[in-house]
């Protein structure tokens, strides 16, 4: 509608039964940007929507949890308190073992959002300008390393494994990369 994508939320029991969120007129929720998708460890669902990070209450209310929620093409980056922080073009969503969201991010970065705070974990290029000139210089790269000076070009999905490696699927570089629990990046 209006020109853009919309999606919609459902959910699938275990019986097979579908639901679609809706809105309190009885209408289908609509959301636009949608992007990444997980389940909190207490349950709900949560995902991107517009640069910002969305959670669905079980009392089917929308809560922002992170981000400023501005769409459109030109999103700035920017970490900090979640009142303020700003999260560009979000990708990938998943829990550790302590319940500490992590994300993907198309700025090349992975982020995570612990004690109200949206930090930068592992992605070292400079970030200056917004818009389609993002990083100085480049747009991404592929280097191994201290999590802070590793480079990444557009991190996707991203998963725990059992001993808290993260691992990223890298659809640019072709790659799956992991970051162990001591901050380093490797292939």
């Amino acid at each position: 509608r209006n020109g853009r994508w919309t999606f919609v939320l459902r959910t699938v029991t275990p019986d097979g039964t579908v639901t679609t969120t809706m809105n309190a007129d009885g209408t289908p929720r609509l959301f636009t940007g949608f992007t990444g998708l997980a389940v909190t460890p207490a349950g709900e669902p949560i995902f991107f929507s517009n640069n910002c990070i969305c959670k669905l209450n079980a009392d089917g209310s929308l809560e922002s949890m992170a981000g400023q929620c501005k769409g459109g093409v030109c999103p700035v980056f920017k970490p900090g308190p979640l009142a303020t922080a700003q999260i560009a073009f979000p990708s990938g969503i998943t829990f550790n073992k302590k319940g500490v969201m992590y994300i993907s991010a198309l700025i090349n970065r992975i982020l995570k959002i612990e004690n109200n705070q949206l930090q930068e974990v592992a992605g070292g290029e400079k970030i200056d300008k917004p818009c389609f000139n993002t990083v100085s210089g480049t747009f991404g790269g592929y280097r191994d390393g201290k999590a802070t000076t590793a480079l990444f070009q557009n991190p996707g999905t991203i998963v725990f494994d059992s001993k808290e490696n993260l691992f990223i699927l890298e659809t640019a570089n072709g790659a799956i990369r992991k970051l162990s629990p001591d901050g380093w990046v490797s292939t």
